[in-house]
């Protein structure tokens, strides 16, 4: 447990990995990671975790602009400035104790809504009485771009990587 090892070209001091959790708390209205949420993970860190995986940072609010209406939250694309400056912070903490942080990008949450976009038509899994209306390839290209860029800011801001969070029970 206590070898490093690599994923991809970052080497992780040791296998302990913390992952993603979503936890509500961790951001503000615009979508960047709270002074409260870098303390949260610089603990862990400073307890000896290798590597830490975000919870999903949804990226656009264009192709599913309920999710930002029923979470009450932004995107980072909304404050570009202040996501790539909060993350500077939370990346200079871990890496303090050897600690990697890497950022997880979301789609979206797919299926578990009626009203939200899905990969296809398809029951919604929370009400499976009810389809989930299917992207469209103009839908899907918005949120590549929008993870491709959120992804920018994130390498700016110092995060070790990306892990991509496809559609949630899409």
């Amino acid at each position: 447990l206590m070898k490093p090892f690599h994923i991809g070209n970052v080497e992780i001091k040791n296998r302990f990995v913390m992952g993603p959790m979503n936890m509500g708390w961790q951001t503000d209205a615009d979508g960047v990671f709270t002074n409260e949420a870098i303390a949260y993970w610089a603990e862990r860190a400073k307890g000896g975790f290798g590597a830490i995986v975000t919870g999903a940072q949804l990226v656009e609010e264009v192709v599913d602009p309920m999710l930002a209406q029923m979470s009450g939250k932004r995107v980072p694309l909304v404050n570009p400035d202040k996501f790539v400056a909060q993350g500077k912070k939370l990346t200079e903490a871990l890496n303090e104790y050897g600690a990697k942080i890497f950022l997880e990008l979301g789609f979206g949450v797919g299926r578990n809504y009626p009203m939200i976009k899905a990969p296809s038509a398809s029951p919604a899994y929370k009400f499976p009485t009810m389809i989930s209306t299917p992207l469209t390839r103009k839908e899907i290209a918005i949120k590549r771009d929008a993870i491709i860029k959120t992804a920018v800011l994130g390498r700016e801001a110092g995060y070790a990587g990306v892990d991509l969070h496809s559609l949630q029970s899409g």
